[in-house]
C-alpha cells in the first residue's frame, strides 16, 4: 500500500517536474527580468533576481499548503495593490534603461566611445527586492499556484508533504533554467564589441520591461 503510494506520488512528481520546466522556459515577467538584469554583463544580477523569484514560488507554496492561497481571490484589492506596485516598478526599471541610452547616444561622439550605464546596475538586495515585487504581482504565477499545482495533489494524502516535495522540484527545475536565460544574456552582451549595438540591446530590454509593466495592469484574475 505504502510503496504503491510512494510510487504514484513518484510519477506526479516526474509529471509536474516536465510541467514546471516548459512553465519556466516560456518568456514571462520573471524571465524577460532576469534577461535585463543579465545585459549589463553581471551574471550575478540575473541570480539575484532569480533567487528573488524562487523565493516568492517558495512562499506561494507555503500558502498554497496551508489553505489561504485562495486568500488572494477573496481580497482582489490586495491583488491589485501589489500588481500596481510591481508593474510600475517595471516601467521605472524600463524607463530608467531607455533614458540611460539617450542620454549616451546625445553625449557619444562615435559609436566606440562609451559604455552606457546597464539596466542591471544595483545591489543584490535591490534585484532580489525587485524580483520579488514582479512576481508576487503576476497573474500567471498566481493563476498556477491556484489551478495548476493543486491538480498535483492527491487529498488523500499527507497535503504538507506533497506541497514540500513539489516546491523542492521546483525550485531544481526552474533555476537551472533562469541560470540559462542569465549565462546567455551576459554571453550575447559580451560577445558585442560596438557600443551601438550594447545600447540597442539596452533599448530592446527597456521598451521590454515597459510594455510588460503596462500589460501588467490590465491582466488579472479569471473570475
Amino acid at each position: 500500500m505504502i510503496a504503491s503510494m510512494i510510487s504514484d506520488f513518484t510519477q506526479t512528481l516526474a509529471l509536474f517536474a516536465v510541467t514546471e520546466f516548459f512553465l519556466s522556459l516560456a518568456p514571462g515577467p520573471a524571465v524577460f527580468l532576469v534577461v535585463s538584469k543579465s545585459l549589463g554583463g553581471r551574471f550575478g544580477a540575473g541570480m539575484a533576481v532569480s533567487a528573488g523569484i524562487l523565493s516568492v514560488n517558495v512562499v506561494f507554496f507555503l500558502l498554497s499548503a496551508l489553505g489561504v492561497g485562495a486568500a488572494i481571490v477573496a481580497a482582489p484589492w490586495l491583488f491589485m495593490m501589489v500588481k500596481v506596485i510591481g508593474a510600475a516598478y517595471l516601467v521605472y526599471l524600463g524607463g530608467r534603461g531607455l533614458y540611460d541610452v539617450w542620454l549616451v547616444s546625445r553625449q557619444s561622439q562615435n559609436d566606440d566611445a562609451v559604455v552606457i550605464a546597464p539596466i542591471a546596475g544595483g545591489s543584490f538586495g535591490r534585484d532580489f527586492m525587485a524580483a520579488v515585487l514582479v512576481q508576487a504581482s503576476s497573474p500567471k504565477n498566481i493563476i498556477i499556484f491556484l489551478a495548476i499545482i493543486p491538480q498535483f495533489v492527491d487529498p488523500a494524502g499527507p497535503i504538507f508533504l506533497q506541497f514540500a516535495a513539489l516546491c523542492a522540484v521546483s525550485v531544481l527545475v526552474e533555476l537551472p533554467v533562469l541560470a540559462g536565460y542569465a549565462a546567455l544574456a551576459v554571453y550575447l552582451v559580451t560577445r558585442v564589441k560596438q557600443a551601438r549595438v550594447r545600447n540597442g540591446l539596452e533599448c530592446l530590454a527597456g521598451v521590454t520591461l515597459v510594455v510588460l509593466g503596462a500589460s501588467l495592469l490590465f491582466t488579472g484574475l479569471p473570475t
